[in-house]
């Protein structure tokens, strides 16, 4: 199972299956499916 929110390299939280993106450095990238 895919977590609900995976960390990504920017340094933020991204929530899969979703466009948005959260924490100190989030980028307007989509989140990793």
């Amino acid at each position: 199972t895919t977590p609900r929110w995976q960390h990504n390299p920017q340094g933020g939280f991204q929530m899969a299956g979703d466009m948005r993106s959260v924490g100190p450095r989030a980028p307007t990238t989509p989140a990793i499916r």
